[in-house]
């Protein structure tokens, strides 16, 4: 996994370096920097996945399904704009979310039992399950904005940034289960599964503003991402007479899938060499196949999960952003 580490960050820097050393060079050849901004975000998010462990039916007469996850979010970055219009920027963002389900009580017969006496021919079984997720991001963009005009307008009715980037990606799942078998209370596990994605990989996207008024205007983003990397699963299991206590771990090789969208309604504010924007908006992060939630064991009597698992997080956000013109 050392290895994988160092790799990652290897790539990430000599693409992302090259990167910024060829475009910086070359607009500050034809172009000085115009602008600096600094902007930061937070957001509350709600996330699914498509099947998380112990969504699936239980072995019992009911489902033990996970709630909704519940989250928040964060945002910072600095971007370096040029009189060109060309722009570098970097941003980290965190993602994180926990949940727990609902308790479910299920009944199960196995004659094996019988030797307990007869009343231990059908037993019942109690399941719950906690979820907890983070996902931290690195993007390097190089964007250039241009502006949009509609047929009867003499001014820009707007702008788009089309932008070519490097996403860094680092996921991590944990789901802590507990399983206790009644009437035997010593009969009880505890199972702990981690699944972690590292991931990097070229990005690419585009920003659109639509100017409502002078102060005012209509913002959309959408953005993709294809992450190459490893995935790391562990599973662990301790407990009492049906423990079975051990540890597996599993190490491939994983591409990955992120989309961005969003949309907000913004309002700049203009200071004497600066402006400060506030954005309220609506966004949506989505990854494909980053993680692996898949857990067997003989305890829960069956396969729960994917293997191919998908995270989706959305909400609302706000963005706080200062700019300061650096050119006269």
């Amino acid at each position: 996994m050392k290895k994988s580490w160092f790799n990652f960050f290897r790539n990430l820097l000599l693409s992302a370096g090259l990167q910024l050393v060829l475009v910086s060079s070359q607009a500050e050849a034809r172009s000085p920097i115009s602008n600096v901004v600094v902007f930061g975000e937070g957001a509350y998010l709600t996330s699914s996945g498509d099947s998380q462990p112990w969504a699936q039916t239980f072995p019992s007469e009911e489902d033990l399904r996970i709630k909704p996850d519940s989250g928040d979010s964060y945002r910072i970055g600095v971007s370096v704009e040029f009189e060109n219009k060309l722009d570098l920027t970097a941003k980290f963002t965190g993602i994180s979310s926990d949940s727990i389900s609902d308790s479910a009580v299920g009944t199960r017969r196995d004659p094996l039992y019988t030797i307990f006496g007869p009343n231990y021919q059908t037993f019942y079984t109690v399941g719950s399950a906690a979820v907890s997720s983070t996902h931290r991001i690195v993007d390097l963009e190089i964007g250039r904005t241009r502006d949009l005009f509609c047929r009867r307008c003499s001014s820009p009715s707007g702008t788009v940034r089309p932008f070519l980037g490097v996403r860094f990606l680092d996921s991590e799942q944990t789901t802590r289960t507990e399983m206790i078998y009644l009437p035997l209370p010593f009969y009880t596990a505890h199972e702990t599964h981690k699944s972690v994605f590292r991931g990097v990989g070229p990005s690419f996207g585009a920003d659109i503003r639509r100017y409502l008024s002078s102060r005012w205007d209509f913002r959309a983003r959408a953005a993709g991402a294809v992450l190459f990397g490893d995935l790391r699963t562990t599973n662990s299991v301790t407990g009492g007479l049906a423990g079975f206590p051990g540890t597996s771990t599993t190490e491939i090789s994983r591409t990955a899938y992120s989309l961005e969208a969003e949309l907000a309604l913004a309002r700049e504010i203009p200071l004497r060499r600066s402006k400060i924007d506030i954005a309220f908006g609506y966004r949506l992060d989505a990854f494909h196949q980053v993680l692996d939630t898949t857990s067997e064991t003989t305890i829960t009597g069956g396969t729960f999960g994917n293997s191919l698992e998908d995270q989706i997080f959305h909400g609302p956000f706000i963005r706080l952003a200062l700019s300061h013109r650096v050119s006269r």
